[in-house]
């Protein structure tokens, strides 16, 4: 469930204005998400395991419109959703996959959850501005976690990390490098452009 749930998650240099500065900074961001275009983010996938004794770290980059389209590249893999299918290319199997999307088995469903956090958890406060726990309301059989520890940058209204443990016990981590809100998406960086000798999977009749 490492490259499902790596949230390359995602969010975004918050926009303040018409806030009120009482309000609790999740939910700014929470409202900077929600009213943004695009969103750009840059991240660490850390996966620590205890029985392999192993901590790994991929980079990862997300693309996210407003529209629900997204592109997301896990170390060399990538994914693209472009509300009709879901493109997924392997680099070192050089290989495409194509196949109508559906969120019980898309391979980063989460990446948009981010975007849309109270459709899918219910948020509790452990210290006000900085820590809090999710729990998990969505029935959707979407591939998240039954909850999450969300982080705070101190003293901004910006994302720092998530954290949840996967299917195996291992504690994943995402780590915002950057976040940056966009007024408007480029069509580019959610066009998925694969090398010519790619083979291609379609998994729908043709």
């Amino acid at each position: 469930m490492v490259k499902t749930i790596v949230v390359a998650a995602l969010t975004a240099s918050l926009c303040l204005g018409g806030v009120s500065l009482a309000e609790d900074r999740l939910e700014q961001v929470k409202k900077s998400m929600s009213e943004s275009q695009c969103y750009e983010i840059k991240f660490l996938s850390i996966v620590e395991s205890d029985v392999f004794n192993s901590v790994d770290t991929t980079k990862g980059e997300a693309y996210l419109s407003l529209d629900g389209r997204y592109s997301v590249k896990i170390g060399t893999d990538r994914y693209v959703y472009d509300r009709e299918f879901l493109y997924s290319y392997s680099k070192e199997q050089n290989q495409v996959t194509i196949e109508p999307f559906d969120h019980r088995n898309a391979p980063i469903e989460e990446v948009t959850f981010i975007v849309r956090l109270d459709e899918y958890y219910e948020t509790h406060t452990v210290k006000r501005d900085r820590e809090y726990r999710l729990l998990r309301i969505d029935t959707t059989g979407a591939d998240l976690p039954d909850s999450l520890r969300l982080f705070l940058e101190p003293k901004k209204a910006k994302i720092d990390r998530i954290e949840f443990f996967d299917l195996n016990e291992d504690l994943n981590s995402i780590v915002f490098r950057s976040q940056k809100a966009k007024s408007k998406c480029s069509n580019k960086k959610l066009f998925l452009d694969y090398p010519d000798d790619a083979s291609v999977i379609r998994m729908y009749p043709q």
